[in-house]
């Protein structure tokens, strides 16, 4: 259930935060017929340069080990909130990067309200992914007990929206060809080694 609700984020993000989404003019070929096959290649290419930056990106590469080797709780938790935090720093930045790139600074409002609405969906996912951890589902609201990874499974829910969030701002900026965004991020993951010598 709760990988399904998280494909549905992204499909809602993707959807309405895609470069060109509202009133996009399909090109005509000499003819005047649409230039059809053009067009799949470019989505193509998009969902192609989509994919590698979902997963060849420095903040992806640095959690893999972490991912793999945190087992007790505390540690998946303390992997899934470093990776949070990596993604809301780098969507910070994105979004500055985007907004300089606008040539009217009003447009820069749009940029924020995107972030903003992104935030406040990245936070929905966390309530949402809460519920996936009720020990009694029964139970009266204020009653209700979490189990021990709930918080760590909603942090990792709330980071793949800010995750995603951060991705559909870089494919805006690259929708221009001279523009190539690079991620802040440099850091070497979570560090598991210096939680487990605490």
């Amino acid at each position: 259930m709760k990988r399904n609700f998280n494909h549905l984020i992204l499909a809602v993000l993707i959807a309405f935060s895609a470069p060109g989404f509202a009133d996009e003019v399909k090109p005509a070929d000499a003819a005047g017929q649409p230039a059809i096959e053009q067009v799949v290649v470019t989505e193509e290419a998009a969902v192609t340069q989509e994919t590698d930056i979902d997963i060849n990106n420095p903040i992806e590469k640095a959690f893999a080990k972490d991912f793999e080797m945190a087992q007790a709780t505390p540690e998946i938790n303390y992997v899934n909130e470093a990776y949070l935090e990596a993604w809301k720093a780098e969507m910070a930045n994105a979004a500055a990067v985007v907004k300089k790139a606008l040539p009217h600074q009003d447009d820069g409002k749009r940029v924020d309200d995107y972030v903003a609405a992104g935030s406040a969906l990245a936070d929905k996912a966390f309530e949402l992914e809460m519920l996936n951890w009720i020990s009694d589902p029964e139970a009266p609201i204020a009653d209700r007990s979490f189990g021990t990874g709930a918080t760590g499974g909603a942090m990792l829910a709330q980071a793949r929206v800010y995750k995603q969030v951060t991705l559909n701002l870089i494919t805006h900026y690259q929708a221009n060809p001279d523009m190539a965004y690079s991620f802040i991020y440099s850091g070497k993951g979570a560090d598991l080694e210096k939680l487990r010598a605490q």
